[in-house]
């Protein structure tokens, strides 16, 4: 999602902030550069200000006005929604999230509720999948020898 301050007024899409400063992850994280590179295939150069790899302190700059951000969902769902809008992306990109767990674990209690909790987050309280997104599924672990 693209996070802006509200006080910024109308922001449709992330061209709109050709001259905008930025919030992201540092440098060298994945999802630094997947959102320079995200940034840069719809033609805007981001102008990266700021780096943190917290995100509350990321959402507290983008409530206070000093910049705009690109955060997944769930990370967009905690800002304050009166002090910042959150404006989804035209091609609703998506990532894919997995799971390893030991043969022996596989149907702990914990190991289970945390499956399912993540299912449910990845297809919204509701349990619906939305369009595109595949339901989870776990495969059971294969052993390996050694």
């Amino acid at each position: 999602r693209l996070v802006v301050p509200a006080a910024w007024g109308e922001v449709d899409c992330i061209t709109d902030l050709a001259d905008a400063p930025w919030t992201f992850e540092p440098v060298g994280s994945q999802a630094y550069g997947w959102c320079v590179d995200y940034c840069r295939s719809r033609g805007l150069e981001p102008d990266v200000r700021y780096e943190f790899d917290d995100l509350m302190i990321r959402l507290r700059f983008i409530e206070t006005g000093h910049a705009a951000t690109l955060l997944p969902e769930l990370g967009a769902s905690v800002a304050d929604q009166d002090r910042v809008r959150v404006i989804g992306l035209a091609d609703e990109p998506s990532r894919r999230i997995q799971t390893v767990v030991r043969t022996a674990t596989v149907g702990h209690p914990a190991i289970v509720a945390f499956r399912h909790a993540i299912g449910e987050v990845a297809n919204g309280a509701d349990g619906r999948t939305g369009e595109g997104q595949e339901q989870p599924h776990w495969r059971t672990p294969r052993r390996t020898a050694g």
